[in-house]
């Protein structure tokens, strides 16, 4: 599995390693942050999908990057879905 790294995106969102989060860049002004170490579970990744959505300000193509990130990263298939298990997102992240 590719380790990401600070800097690596998915649309106009960019990881950054160095706090661990996701941020949505438009036009250059960062629009919003998602603490990855607040996804240790399938209910609160799900939670941020969800959230963002209802916003209603959020492309569904932004959403799908937001999707396509959160399993890049975290390996969701494998490190949440199947054991329901809660992930050291710290931990994982910095393998």
């Amino acid at each position: 599995m590719k380790k990401y790294q600070d800097g690596d995106t998915w649309g106009p969102r960019v990881y950054l390693e160095t706090n661990l989060t996701w941020r949505l860049v438009l036009k250059g002004v960062e629009q919003y942050e998602i603490d990855l170490e607040t996804c240790h579970t399938t209910a609160e990744v799900l939670d941020w999908i969800v959230r963002l959505k209802k916003e209603g300000w959020i492309s569904v193509r932004d959403l799908g990057n937001l999707v396509f990130a959160l399993d890049d990263l975290l390996d969701l298939q494998n490190n949440l879905i199947h054991g329901g298990s809660k992930l050291n997102v710290a931990k994982y992240l910095q393998r």
